[in-house]
């Protein structure tokens, strides 16, 4: 049950449906029932109305008829602001679904000949989408307009660059937007800290000897903040559910929708889309330590809210998006195959958008203990990415969305541009020396495969983003494996320059793809290469002066030797899956201006939420904004 739903429909009086059960009087409500099908007119006046009524106002007609059927059933003054959500979450149970149906078989289906289906509110779920159906298969008058037109499908290009026009991220070291982690990024701040209390005791589960049973050898790690805090009402849930949810799929909602609003996208304008969502994810605390928190006394939403499919269909479901959905594990690539694929469904035509990212949290002690046991961790809790020090990797949480379109789509639609992904690729390593241990001809195949999809030559590529999870072995063979690509063409004059998010926020797992390709169209955006962190001295097994390549300690201007910027990012998953992607620097675009628009010396600012406590946050982070960018507002 959800009591603040229930609470809200019934404190300002009983509800209608109750009203026919428990009334004074039977007979009475029975024809306050029948009154509630006529007062607003008869099927006749209805359909004289619809008729009468140019193709243009017919649907607002209709959906206004609707509108004010629904509100009576459910004893509300108005549904307005609502008309996009789903009939079950305004209230409507499977007994009044049906009688609605039977209304508008009545009223519609039977003057025109049409059956209507016993599950029409559930296969039509929302009051936009009744009505858009109705017209289109119900109301037939002659020369009526329909709604929704299917477009003839557009012909797409096979290596069709893939845009880049929105993004947001939670990342170690305070990071929950593009402004912070860029000038995260640009500082060369080290984002790894003690495990927070919340998470475990740090110095309970810690030994330096790796061997201890039960015991890590770090007690350190990337972390994020207020994990357990979430706006339910936002995302229309109750409490209970959202404390049943794996908040892996809560932060991924609140950053879809971030990234959304970034890429001037409105959520209510994308239902029943042919919007792709493609997540990356491996890590599953939440379920095992709400098992043990709650000993197995779960509810009814656990069941769903901890599966990992949920962390894609969560997010089609919300949004109402009805393009491919899926989820992608493959350890450590996860997030950059998630990338991958939605940028092969948008070529392929199964979507027309794409939200692809990845998310990764660490709420049990358990994988660390394992990973330190293999000897995976570092000791010294921090990745020394190509540094001679490099001793493993430090886990880290981590969340990033992307939303990706046809370059031809933005550029028709005048999105703004923030990067574009021009090829990728993925292969496998096989029969390595070991299973998880990397195969450096399959790292090598596949970049070359990346390369040939974008049309690109290795001597075009500036700046390569590397898996780089700081390993004494896995490094050298990481850049012996570009190298051997990248060095093609290349001189002295034109050196290629390589780094790893990973030396700055530690490795995100299946989020470090997506925290790679986000860094790399922040640096594409702002023309620079940010210092690549804790490297002091060159691990001797890898040789740069072959490629030639090197390594920036400092904020640099990207400038390449020859045309765009464009940089290559490899992620490489422990169980053998590889994926490469080569990015480039958005296109120049001339901005259209409206002649009719007037300039003016002031613009009002409208600010809205769904409580006074949200709207008082939102002008808290505006005024942040304003005074880190010197821009004057009045009024605040």
């Amino acid at each position: 049950m959800k009591w603040n739903k229930f609470i809200k429909d019934v404190s300002s009086g009983r509800a209608s449906f109750f009203e026919e059960i428990v009334g004074k009087s039977s007979v009475t409500h029975v024809d306050d029932a029948k009154k509630q099908w006529t007062s607003t007119g008869s099927e006749s006046e209805l359909i004289s109305r619809l008729h009468a009524a140019a193709d243009s106002e017919r649907r607002e007609l209709l959906l206004s008829h609707l509108q004010k059927r629904l509100s009576k059933v459910l004893g509300r003054e108005s549904l307005a602001g609502e008309l996009g959500r789903g009939f079950m979450d305004l209230g409507v149970d499977s007994l009044m679904s049906i009688e609605f149906r039977n209304k508008l078989k009545k009223e519609l289906g039977d003057v025109f000949g049409k059956s209507l289906p016993p599950t029409l509110l559930y296969d039509y779920p929302n009051l936009n989408e009744l009505v858009d159906f109705l017209l289109r298969d119900i109301i037939r008058f002659e020369k009526i307009s329909v709604s929704k037109v299917k477009k003839e499908k557009k012909k797409i290009g096979s290596n069709e660059p893939i845009a880049i026009i929105g993004a947001a991220c939670r990342l170690p070291g305070g990071v929950n937007d593009l402004d912070s982690y860029w000038t995260l990024l640009k500082n060369g701040v080290d984002a790894i800290q003690t495990i927070p209390e919340e998470r475990w005791d740090a110095k309970e589960f810690f030994d330096v000897d790796p061997d201890a049973a039960g015991k890590i050898v770090t007690q350190l790690g990337g972390f994020l903040k207020d994990v357990d805090k979430f706006d339910a009402q936002f995302f229309d849930m109750s409490a209970h559910e959202a404390s049943e949810i794996d908040p892996q799929q809560r932060m991924l909602l609140e950053t879809s929708w971030e990234a959304l609003e970034l890429a001037g996208e409105n959520p209510e304008n994308l239902r029943g889309s042919r919007t792709g969502v493609y997540i990356g994810c491996m890590n599953y605390d939440y379920a095992r330590l709400h098992s043990e928190l709650h000993h197995r006394d779960h509810g009814g939403f656990f069941a769903i809210g901890t599966l990992p499919p949920a962390m894609a269909g969560r997010l089609s479901y919300f949004f109402g998006f009805q393009g491919p959905s899926s989820i992608v594990d493959t350890a450590c690539s996860s997030s950059l195959l998630a990338i991958h694929q939605a940028c092969k469904g948008l070529r392929e035509g199964e979507a027309d958008m794409a939200l692809a990212g990845g998310v990764n949290l660490i709420l049990t002690p358990d994988i660390s203990i394992s990973t330190s046991h293999a000897g995976m961790l570092s000791p010294d809790g921090h990745c020394f990415t190509f540094d001679d020090r490099a001793n493993g990797y430090v886990r880290s949480e981590g969340c990033g969305i992307v939303i990706l379109k046809r370059l031809s789509d933005a550029l028709e639609n005048g999105d703004r541009i923030l990067a574009v992904v021009r090829g990728s690729a993925t292969n496998q390593d096989g029969r390595s020396s070991g299973f998880t241990a990397p195969s450096g001809p399959a790292q090598e195949a596949l970049i070359r495969e990346s390369l040939s999809v974008a049309g690109i030559q290795p001597s075009e590529v500036s700046y390569f983003e590397a898996h780089g999870t700081g390993t004494p072995l896995g490094d050298p063979i990481e850049v012996n494996s570009l190298g051997r690509v990248l060095r093609e063409g290349r001189n002295a004059e034109n050196p290629l320059t390589i780094g790893s998010a990973k030396a700055s926020i530690g490795h995100t797992e299946a989020a470090a793809g997506v925290a790679g390709v986000i860094k790399l169209t922040l640096a594409l955006q702002s023309k620079q290469i940010p210092p690549h962190v804790n490297f002091k001295k060159l691990n001797p097994k890898i040789i740069l002066e072959d490629i030639p390549a090197k390594i920036e300690t400092r904020l640099t201007p990207w400038t390449p030797k020859y045309g765009k910027r464009i940089a290559s990012i490899s992620g490489y998953g422990a169980t053998g899956t590889n994926v490469n992607a080569v990015l480039e620097e958005a296109p120049p675009i001339k901005l259209k201006l409206n002649p009719n628009s007037i300039e003016r010396p002031q613009h009002i600012l409208c600010l809205s939420g769904k409580n006074e406590e949200a709207l008082n946050d939102l002008v808290v982070r505006y005024l942040e904004f304003f005074k880190s960018h010197s821009i004057c507002c009045r009024g605040f």
